[in-house]
C-alpha cells in the first residue's frame, strides 16, 4: 500500500549472498536502474514508491447570466495532476436551484472537453439533479494530467433573486480527488457586478422609467418623452413595452417612428392604438444608463385626464428570457 501522502521516490538497492558452503561470496550493493517515466500523467511516476496526492490543478466555474427565470450558460475549466481514465467520475455540486433536465448536454470550449464524458452511456452528455453535475470519463477517453480542458451546459436561473454558494468539485474511481472549491470568475455579466460568479441570481428591473410629454393641447400633435434605465444590459432583441397610453388618434402602426438616444432603441417601435401600447425592441443598452425614446402621437379630441401608464421587459436570453416586471411609469406631476 503506498504511502497515503506525497514523496519521492526513495533510493533503492540491490546486493546478494553467492552460497558457497563455509564462506559465501558477496555481490556488492548498487543502486538499482529505474524508469524514469511518467506513469498515470505523474513525472516519474513509474519510478518505485514515486507517489503523488490526486488534485485538481486548475477548477473555474463561471455562468453567462445572471438573471431570473433566463436560460444560462455554465462554462467549466479543469485539469488534474493525475490522469483520470474511463469510468471515473466527476462531480460539481453546488449549483443551488439551476434548473435543468437529467441529462445535460456538454459542449467542447477547450481540448474537446465535453467529449470527454458521458451520463454513463452517451457521449457527450452528463448526468444532473438537485444542483449536481456527474461527469463520468467515457468508454475509451481519458483526462490527461496536466492539460486544461473546458466544457459548457446550459440551465435555467431560478424565478427569484440568491447569492449563490460555493460550488465544489471532486473526483472519484480509479483515484480519490478530493473535495475542492472552484474558482470563481468575479466578473461582470450583462452589467450586473459579479454576475459571472455561478448561481448568483438577480432581477431585472427599471432602475428608472418616467415619461412626459410636450403638449396638452386636445387633438394636437405631441412628442412623448420615455426615459428608461435598467439595473442590467438589454442585449439586441430585447423589448420594452410601454402600455396605458389610451385615448390617442395615432392608429395601429407596426413601424412606428421613434427617435432614442444612441440609438438604442432604433428607429421604429411596434404602436397598437386601440390598447396604447408602445414596443420598443433594443439593439443593445448598458446597465445603469439612462436612454430617452421620443414618439409622437396626435392627442385625444376632446378632455382625458391623464392614464396610467406602465414599463415592462423582457431580456433577450436564448431559450428562455427574464422578464422586467411592470412598473407604474413616473409623471412629471
Amino acid at each position: 500500500i503506498n504511502p497515503a501522502g506525497e514523496q519521492t521516490s526513495p533510493e533503492v538497492n540491490a546486493s546478494g549472498r553467492v552460497e558457497s558452503g563455509t564462506h559465501d561470496s558477496v555481490i556488492e550493493g548498487r543502486r538499482m536502474s529505474v524508469p524514469g517515466t511518467a506513469l498515470a500523467g505523474v513525472r516519474n511516476g513509474s519510478n518505485p514508491l514515486e507517489t503523488a496526492s490526486a488534485r485538481f490543478e486548475t477548477s473555474a466555474i463561471g455562468q453567462s447570466n445572471p438573471l431570473t427565470d433566463a436560460s444560462n450558460v455554465i462554462t467549466v475549466t479543469i485539469a488534474t495532476n493525475i490522469d483520470l481514465v474511463e469510468g471515473d467520475v466527476v462531480t460539481i455540486s453546488g449549483l443551488d436551484n439551476a434548473v435543468g433536465a437529467s441529462t445535460l448536454t456538454l459542449s467542447s470550449v477547450g481540448n474537446s472537453g465535453g467529449d470527454l464524458f458521458s451520463d454513463g452511456s452517451t457521449q457527450g452528455t452528463a448526468s444532473y439533479g438537485g444542483g449536481v453535475l456527474r461527469a463520468t470519463v467515457h468508454t475509451g477517453q481519458s483526462v490527461s494530467a496536466l492539460t486544461e480542458y473546458a466544457f459548457s451546459f446550459e440551465v435555467r436561473n431560478p424565478s427569484s433573486a440568491q447569492a449563490g454558494g460555493g460550488v465544489e468539485i471532486n473526483a472519484t474511481g480509479s483515484v480519490s480527488v478530493a473535495t475542492a472549491a472552484m474558482a470563481a470568475p468575479y466578473s461582470a455579466a450583462l452589467g450586473v457586478g459579479n454576475g459571472s460568479n455561478v448561481m448568483y441570481v438577480v432581477e431585472p428591473v427599471f432602475e428608472v422609467a418616467s415619461i412626459g410629454q410636450s403638449t396638452p393641447v386636445a387633438g394636437a400633435t405631441n412628442n412623448l418623452t420615455v426615459t428608461l434605465q435598467t439595473n442590467c444590459e438589454l442585449p439586441s432583441g430585447s423589448t420594452v413595452t410601454i402600455s396605458g397610453l389610451t385615448g390617442t388618434q395615432t392608429p395601429d402602426d407596426g413601424n412606428l417612428t421613434v427617435w432614442s438616444s444612441g440609438g438604442a432603441f432604433g428607429g421604429r417601435g411596434g404602436w397598437t392604438g386601440s390598447t396604447g401600447e408602445l414596443v420598443l425592441t433594443s439593439e443593445g443598452t448598458s446597465a445603469g444608463t439612462a436612454y430617452e425614446v421620443i414618439v409622437s402621437v396626435i392627442n385625444p379630441a376632446g378632455e382625458q385626464t391623464s392614464p396610467e401608464v406602465n414599463a415592462s421587459g423582457r431580456v433577450e436570453s436564448g431559450t428562455h428570457d427574464s422578464v422586467i416586471e411592470g412598473r407604474r411609469m413616473s409623471v412629471p406631476g
